[in-house]
């Protein structure tokens, strides 16, 4: 297997772990580490939906930059 020919498949690995692994940095704060998850866990069971907003968006902005950075970076590469 030659790198040009697998190069797509693995950016598009490496866009799938990003978008992962900020939704595991939000899952986080349940086993005590903090993280993104603190205002939408600390929101949910107080009904705060202002809470859970704050943690959301930030992390909505972050898994979306993230996959239209990694898809630029997917588009920059021309394959043949």
């Amino acid at each position: 297997v030659e790198l040009p020919l697998a190069l797509p498949v693995i950016i598009a690995g490496i866009r799938t772990a990003a978008v992962e692994v900020i939704a595991s940095a939000t899952i986080a704060y349940l086993i005590g580490i903090g993280g993104l998850g603190y205002f939408i866990f600390a929101g949910l069971p107080l009904s705060r939906y202002d809470l859970l907003l704050v943690g959301a968006i930030p992390v909505a902005i972050l898994a979306f930059t993230a996959e239209l950075l990694l898809s630029a970076v997917q588009r920059s590469f021309h394959y043949q």
